[in-house]
Order: C-alpha cells, then sequence, then structure tokens
C-alpha cells in the first residue's frame, strides 16, 4: 500500500511506529535499487524513497537512521543536492553517539563536491579515527556497511586535501593515495560505474593504479587541474 497511515491510529505511540515504518521502507528501497545492476538506476525509485524518509522525518524527527538514508538518497539523484546531503549527515551526527565512519565518510563526500575541501578532510580524518580505533573495520552497530571503507576514505581525503592546495604536490595526500595502493589496488576498479562523487577522472585513476599500484603526486596534481577544468 502507497499510504502507509492506514496502519496506524493517530496517537503519538502510533505516529512513532509509522515514522519507523516508512523510514524502513524508504531504506528498503535505496538498498534494493542501489543492488540492482542496471545502469543508469531508476531515479524513480529514488524520488518514492526520498519521499518515504521525508515523511518519516515529518512523524519522527529524532531518527538519525531516517537522516542518513536520506541523504545517501539525495546523494544518487541524477542532479545530487548535496547541500542536503551535508544538512542531513550533520543532523544523523548529531543525533547519535558520533562514532558512525560511514556517515563521517559520506559527509566528507558531499563537503567534497561542495568544494568545502577543508571540512571534507577533517570528516574524513574523523571517520579514519573511528575505523582505526576498531582495527580498521566498521562496527556491527553502524546503519550502513561499506566495502573498502577505509579506501573509500582515504581517496577522499588525499583529494580534498590536494584540492585544499589548489593541486599543488602534497605529501599528506600522496601517503593517503600511496596507503591505498598498498592495502586495497582493487579500489579503482570498484570505481569504474560508480557515479556518486562524479569524478571525471575515475578512468584515468583505475589506469595510475593498474599501471604501477602508485598514485604519484604529479599524477595527483594533474587529477585535480583536470578535475577543475571540467567542472
Amino acid at each position: 500500500d502507497d499510504d502507509l497511515s492506514t496502519l496506524a491510529g493517530t496517537d503519538q505511540a502510533s505516529a512513532r511506529s509509522l515514522g519507523e515504518l516508512y523510514q524502513l521502507r524508504g531504506q528498503g528501497i535505496i538498498r534494493t535499487t542501489t543492488n540492482n545492476t542496471a545502469y543508469p538506476a531508476d531515479q524513480s525509485k529514488f524520488r518514492a524513497a526520498l519521499r518515504d524518509l521525508t515523511t518519516a522525518l515529518s512523524k519522527t524527527p529524532w531518527q538519525p537512521a531516517a537522516f542518513y538514508w536520506r541523504a545517501v538518497c539525495q546523494a544518487k539523484l541524477t542532479k545530487p543536492a548535496y547541500e542536503a546531503v551535508q544538512r542531513d549527515m550533520e543532523a544523523c551526527l548529531q543525533l547519535q553517539d558520533p562514532t558512525e565512519a560511514c556517515a563521517w565518510f559520506r559527509l566528507g563526500r558531499a563537503q567534497l563536491q561542495l568544494k568545502r575541501y577543508n571540512l571534507a578532510v577533517e570528516s574524513t580524518s574523523r571517520a579514519l579515527r573511528v575505523l582505526d580505533k576498531h582495527g580498521g573495520a566498521q562496527q556491527s552497530t553502524e546503519t550502513e556497511l561499506i566495502f573498502g571503507l577505509r579506501s573509500e576514505v582515504l581517496l577522499c581525503r588525499g583529494l580534498a586535501t590536494l584540492s585544499a592546495g589548489n593541486g599543488k604536490p602534497s605529501a599528506a595526500a600522496t601517503m593517503d593515495f600511496s596507503q591505498i595502493a598498498t592495502d586495497d589496488p582493487e579500489l579503482p576498479a570498484r570505481w569504474l560505474g560508480d557515479a556518486d562523487l562524479g569524478f571525471a577522472a575515475v578512468t584515468e585513476l583505475h589506469q595510475a593504479f593498474a599501471e604501477n599500484a602508485f598514485v604519484s603526486q604529479r599524477y595527483a596534481q594533474g587529477l585535480i587541474v583536470k578535475g577543475a577544468a571540467e567542472a
């Protein structure tokens, strides 16, 4: 049934249950649509999930998971609403113990897209601190489990670091890229076809890793210059 309100009454307890139902349905739509191999993803599904999660928050505005999944959904739209992604992820982190590496990572990705590079470095560094505290693995209590999360975070922080320095060679960024090459050489292959970040140079990134499993300072600088020119 498109209208879940028929499943609950009008008292506060029922409104809470109804909000949770909308949140779970919206979350389920996002997971199913994202896991579908069809490309491009069905945007009507994401719009439906967005409606459900917004309804959930209108009834239970204290749900961190609803803010989290609405942010994920807004990042997957054809025209991602990164300002809204940042707001929702910040709300998510404020409403719960801020120890979710995936939330800090997705916040950093939005800030990178918004060219708030120093904030992106800060958010991704928070994600890494959480992961490193738990031996590099996500906690089972997190809202979402992201395969290869630590490498994704390192890549986002490296790109944000370079961008914050206007593309100048950065020892910190190169260290992040080198760590990826050592720990997760398959990351570039996973990135091909991933539209979340929207980098124009994903193919070049893949080629750089495939060539010698290391991203040089010179290459990293060229990546940022190319991305800025095509933005």
